[in-house]
């Protein structure tokens, strides 16, 4: 079942990645600590994050979280700046007026 979850919680944060990502995830145990990492590389730049904790579920969620966190922050941003894009372009120029 643990597997199937991470599974789905990865298959989550994969959905929400740009087009043609690579996603890879890492996760490491010394004695209790659990570390992971993620990190997705795309045409749209690279995205990384990382947790640590004792339980894999936790760390996981937590990673989670944060990267879905960060991949909303981007997809605000790139849809502010292409909405802005646009409606520069329809701006006419200061001084200038439009013909009837």
């Amino acid at each position: 079942m643990m597997v199937t979850l991470l599974e789905q919680i990865m298959g989550k944060i994969f959905d929400k990645a740009p087009f043609g990502s690579n996603l890879q995830v890492n996760f490491s145990k010394k004695k209790k600590l659990i570390k992971a990492s993620i990190s997705i590389k795309s045409a749209a730049g690279p995205f990384f994050c990382s947790a640590a904790g004792e339980d894999i579920l936790e760390v996981a969620q937590h990673l989670s979280i944060k990267m879905l966190d960060r991949l909303e922050k981007w997809k605000t941003e790139r849809f502010e700046s292409s909405e802005s894009d646009q409606s520069a372009d329809e701006t006419p120029p200061s001084g200038s007026t439009l013909a009837s």
